[in-house]
C-alpha cells in the first residue's frame, strides 16, 4: 500500500482528536530535534518501509461480549522515539451507510500497544474496523490498515430466577510464558476457578487442561497462568462460586464464562530453530542432542552417560576380564536409543521415556512447529 501523508488521511476520513490535530507542526519540530540527535534515531530501514498495521477484531468465538469487540492490530514496526518509528495509532469504525468511509475514529491508541476495547455496541451485530499507524516523520507519513469485521455475541439467554450471572473476561496481558485475565462478575462470589486449556508440553500430549483456584472474593478477579509456550493459543474460562447453605458442603459453583482464546507472546524472529521453550532444555544424551526436556531430566540423561561402562555385559576369566560383545547390555538394562546408534544401556522405563521425549521435540521448541 502506498504511503500518504496525514493530510491526506484526513481528507478520506473525520478530522483526529484535538491532541492529534495539532500534531503535524509538533511531529515537524520533535522529528527536527529528532535528527539533530542521532542517538535516538531508529533504524534507517524503518525510516523507509512505512508497514501498514493487520486488524484482527474479534468474533464471539475470539472473545466478543454482547456488546463489545476487541480489536486487536500486528505491526512490524517496533516501539521507539525516533525518525520512521510509529507515534500512535487511531482506531476507526466503519459507517454501515457509507462502507470504507469512518463513522467513528474510536480513540488514538499509544505507540507500542496493539489492543482496543470497543464497547457499548447491540448484541449480535457485524462492525468493520481499520486501524492507522501515524509516523514520527517530518510530513506525518499515515499508513492504515483494510477494513476487518468483528461480531459482537448474541445477547446471553435469560436466567433462572436467583441464579448470580456468569463472569466476563474483561482484560488480557501476556508474556512470552504467561497469559494474565481480570473478569468482572457483578456478583459478590466466594471465590472462583480458572480453566485453561492448551500446549503445556507434558508427557500427556501437546495438550492439556489446568483448573486453578481462585480463592479471593469479590465482584472480580485477576489471575495469572504461568509455564505456558511462547506463540501457543490457550482456551481460557471462568466460574463462580459460594458457600452453599449454613456453610455445610462444598461451595456451590454456578455457569462457567464464555470461551476466550489468548495467545502468548512469540519468541523474537531471531531465536534459533532448536530454540527450547521456558522451562525446557536441552536434552544432550550425545554431542548434538537439542530434543527440548525438563531439567531434571538432561540430569538424568547425564548420570547414565556416566554410568555407560558400568552396565555393559562382560565375562571374567582370572585375572582377565572381557566384555561379551561391543554394545551388550547387562541384564535388566536395554539401549537407551535417543537416536538409531545410541547404545547407552538403562532401564527400560528411561528408554520409554527417551522415546516420549522424541515425540514433543516439535512441541516445546520455542518457535511453533
Amino acid at each position: 500500500m502506498a504511503t500518504k501523508s496525514r493530510q491526506e488521511s484526513r481528507a478520506a476520513g473525520p478530522a483526529r482528536t484535538k491532541r492529534a490535530a495539532g500534531a503535524p507542526w509538533g511531529t515537524r519540530a520533535f522529528g527536527a530535534l529528532l535528527l539533530a540527535l542521532p542517538v535516538l534515531v531508529a533504524d534507517p530501514a524503518a525510516a523507509q518501509d512505512f508497514e501498514a498495521p493487520n486488524v484482527v477484531p474479534s468474533v464471539p468465538e475470539t472473545g466478543s461480549l454482547p456488546g463489545s469487540i476487541f480489536v486487536r492490530w500486528e505491526h512490524g514496526v517496533p516501539p521507539c522515539p525516533g525518525i520512521g518509528c510509529v507515534w500512535d495509532y487511531s482506531v476507526e469504525r466503519e459507517n454501515p451507510e457509507r462502507p470504507g468511509t469512518p463513522e467513528k475514529r474510536v480513540d488514538n491508541v499509544k505507540g507500542d500497544q496493539r489492543l482496543f476495547f470497543d464497547s457499548g455496541l447491540k448484541p449480535d451485530t457485524e462492525h468493520r474496523y481499520r486501524v492507522c499507524a501515524f509516523f514520527i516523520t517530518e510530513d506525518g507519513d499515515v499508513e492504515c490498515s483494510e477494513w476487518k469485521a468483528g461480531r459482537t455475541s448474541p445477547p446471553e439467554q435469560p436466567r433462572q430466577p436467583n441464579r448470580p450471572p456468569q463472569p466476563r473476561i474483561v482484560e488480557h496481558h501476556a508474556g512470552q510464558t504467561w497469559i494474565g485475565i481480570k473478569w468482572e462478575a457483578g456478583h459478590d462470589y466466594d471465590s472462583y476457578f480458572v480453566n485453561v486449556r492448551g500446549p503445556f508440553g507434558t508427557a500427556r500430549g501437546p495438550h492439556g487442561l489446568r483448573t486453578i483456584k481462585h480463592d479471593d472474593d469479590g465482584t472480580w478477579g485477576y489471575q495469572r497462568v504461568d509455564g505456558l509456550l511462547p506463540g501457543r493459543v490457550y482456551d481460557f474460562t471462568v466460574q463462580g462460586c459460594r458457600p452453599t447453605y449454613l456453610g455445610l458442603g462444598e461451595d456451590q459453583c454456578f455457569d462457567w464464562s464464555a470461551k476466550l482464546s489468548l495467545p502468548t507472546q512469540a519468541y523474537p524472529l531471531h531465536s534459533g530453530p532448536h530454540t527450547c521453550a521456558p522451562p525446557f532444555v536441552w536434552r544432550e544424551a550425545f554431542d548434538g542432542d537439542t530434543v527440548c526436556v525438563e531439567v531434571s531430566r538432561r540430569k538424568q540423561v547425564a548420570a547414565d552417560n556416566a554410568q555407560a561402562q558400568a552396565r555393559r555385559a562382560y565375562t571374567c576369566t582370572p585375572p582377565n576380564c572381557t566384555f561379551t560383545g561391543p554394545d551388550t547390555c547387562k541384564v535388566p538394562y536395554v539401549w537407551r536409543e535417543a537416536r538409531p546408534s545410541d547404545h547407552v544401556c538403562v532401564p527400560v522405563k528411561e528408554r520409554s521415556q527417551v522415546a516420549s521425549e522424541n515425540n514433543l521435540a516439535r512441541e516445546r521448541r520455542a518457535a511453533p512447529p
